[in-house]
């Protein structure tokens, strides 16, 4: 029973240094005022990646909750190269 719990305490551990990104370029969060959310106040983020080479991973997060009485969330991002030419837009 020692080992099971010493290896449990050792992937808790593991997984914990793993959530630590140090590659992180942004983290941002866009409060909706009054829980209203209108198609001319779309939140707009803006990045720059400086290092090309490397590969990233992108995240959304969205937090709701059953207050907001809609289901349908749009969601654009558009990918920019150096020479501000759309790469990528879905």
């Amino acid at each position: 029973m020692n080992k099971r719990v010493f290896f449990y305490f050792l992937f808790l551990g593991f997984a914990a240094l793993q959530s630590c990104d140090d590659k992180t370029l942004m983290k941002e969060n866009y409060n909706i005022k009054d829980g209203k959310w209108f198609v001319k106040d779309a939140p707009v983020f803006s990045f720059e990646v400086l290092d090309t080479l490397s590969s990233y991973n992108v995240f959304y997060n969205v937090r709701n909750n059953s207050s907001y009485p809609y289901y349908n969330l749009y969601l654009t991002h558009y990918l920019y190269d150096a020479k501000n030419k759309v790469i990528h837009q879905t």
